[in-house]
């Protein structure tokens, strides 16, 4: 397998591994605040989440921004917390902000990935590593949404949920998770 094939199932992987559960918490709370006939901005907040972290994940790789690993890993539960309590206070499913929500949430998440990325990539291949591997985490999230949108509608349609009620479970649900992550770091 090439170089490009390598990283393409390396991102895609990373992102449906277990123990990245912390984004596919994020993922949820992406989701969750969208029903199913919303797919298409679903996929637009994962896409603009994945701008996000291909930017910092770029720069971090070419070591242009340094942050050190336990601040990135303790501010990823945090942005996990504020994209819950967005989603339970929140008025309206359309707002821009969630796209710039998603987009900054991004940035940070991407400086987790890079150590990562360092860890398992040759400089000589950077580019083509850096590409690979966000296609496959953008491929890895195309899954996870689906799947989450699915249960979404199993949740909300079948069984009769409110969706507004599912968001708020889902959501500080999420906000548990994160908290007890952050408390764990500290």
């Amino acid at each position: 397998m090439d170089i490009f094939g390598i990283f393409l199932k390396e991102g895609f992987i990373h992102i449906l591994d277990i123990n990245a559960y912390d984004h596919m918490l994020y993922l949820l709370v992406l989701c969750v605040a969208f029903s199913l006939s919303d797919w298409k901005k679903i996929l637009w907040l994962a896409t603009a989440f994945t701008i996000g972290h291909s930017v910092t994940l770029s720069l971090a790789v070419y070591n242009i921004i340094l942050i050190p690993r336990d601040v990135i890993e303790m501010l990823i539960p945090i942005t996990i917390i504020v994209a819950g309590l967005f989603n339970i206070f929140k008025k309206s499913q359309s707002s821009n902000a969630t796209y710039i929500l998603a987009l900054s949430i991004g940035l940070i998440h991407g400086l987790g990935f890079s150590n990562q990325l360092k860890a398992i990539s040759s400089q000589e291949d950077l580019l083509v590593t850096l590409l690979s591997f966000n296609i496959g985490v953008e491929l890895g999230q195309v899954v996870i949404v689906l799947v989450f949108l699915a249960i979404t509608y199993t949740v909300t349609r079948w069984i009769g949920l409110d969706h507004i009620h599912w968001r708020k479970v889902i959501s500080a649900f999420a906000i548990l998770v994160a908290s007890y992550l952050l408390y764990s770091m500290l």
